[in-house]
């Protein structure tokens, strides 16, 4: 389904435009390098905010659970709030006080803050949902595996052996996930004794 750029791109996109020309008009008569950083920066953070926004409604990756989503949406969107807030508190109140290098560096270590943690995070969401798929994997195998044994118990029981395949299934079902790898092999052994008895 095609989806109508006005809900995508372009209200970021006349956003960056209105941005441009806001500094513009009220640019000064001699712009001096705050006014250019802050005009890119304020474009960037824009850009930031309209790209998580889209991001949102794409689908996520199957790789990431959904809190992780949840998570970024939050981390960027407080980024965003406190860029904002050093960049009118800078302008306004500490540009004559405090030199540019210092504006810059805190802009810096804003980001790095902000990519360093989603980063930590992810990689740790990632491993995290890794470990839930395999066990959800391993859990729907035990299942099949237990009804497996069912039925070849109800083809292959006999009255001496009705009680070693309830044992068996049993016994099948009560396997950890983390050691159904290793306890299949001897599982299905005694399950051919059972069917060659």
């Amino acid at each position: 389904m095609k989806t109508n750029p006005f809900y995508t791109w372009l209200p970021g996109l006349l956003t960056v435009v209105v941005t441009l020309l806001g500094f513009l008009v009220f640019a000064p008569e001699e712009p001096d390098k705050l006014f250019y950083i802050n005009m890119v920066y304020l474009v960037v953070l824009e850009g930031l905010f309209f790209g998580w926004f889209h991001m949102g409604k794409l689908k996520s990756d199957a790789a990431q659970t959904p809190y992780f989503k949840v998570f970024v949406g939050m981390h960027t969107m407080g980024y965003l709030v406190v860029s904002l807030l050093w960049m009118l508190i800078y302008s306004l109140f500490l540009s004559e006080k405090v030199d540019l290098k210092v504006y810059l560096l805190v802009i810096g270590v804003l980001s790095l803050i902000w990519i360093v943690l989603a980063s930590i995070i992810g990689s740790q969401d990632t491993q995290y949902h890794a470990q839930q798929t395999q066990l959800e994997d391993t859990t729907m195998d035990i299942r099949a595996f237990r009804d497996e044994l069912k039925a070849l118990a109800k083809e292959h029981a006999k009255p001496e052996t009705e009680r070693a395949w309830k044992q068996l299934i049993m016994e099948a079902e009560s396997v950890a996930p983390k050691q159904f790898a290793a306890r299949y092999a001897s599982l299905r052994q005694k399950a051919d004794n059972l069917i060659n008895s």
